[in-house]
């Protein structure tokens, strides 16, 4: 048994590799704190216990609590429309623009009025 090797707590690769940028998608160093290709933060602290966790996790490292939502990443389509508010909003404008040009396609399909033809005869004295 002398000859085993003990085992590290933290494994070799995972302590030295690097951290991706949540904006750009670049690789950085472990150690760095912000993106050195655009300049995005790369680590949060969480809100319970202060720890320095990656910017992507969901839950700290150290306590396991649920990270803030602005603190993980969210996908680049739903960035802009967090609030359900607008999504519903854009939701039903989209709807009524539908139902409109619905209406419209059904309107100009309909046979139009019989009009008589003008009177073009004139009146003999």
């Amino acid at each position: 048994m002398s000859d085993a090797e003990p085992i590290s707590p933290t494994p070799r690769a995972q302590a030295d590799a690097p951290i991706h940028c949540a904006e750009c998608r670049k690789y950085n160093e472990r150690d760095a704190v912000i993106c050195t290709s655009c300049g995005a933060h790369l680590w949060v602290r969480c809100s319970k216990c202060r720890a320095r966790n990656i910017r992507t996790a969901s839950r700290c490292s150290k306590c396991h609590q649920r990270m803030r939502a602005r603190s993980f990443v969210l996908p680049r389509w739903n960035r802009h429309f967090r609030n359900r508010k607008k999504k519903r909003l854009l939701r039903s404008l989209g709807w009524l623009l539908l139902i409109g040009l619905a209406g419209w396609l059904v309107y100009r399909s309909l046979p139009q009025p019989y009009a008589p033809p003008p009177n073009t005869a004139t009146p003999s004295d």
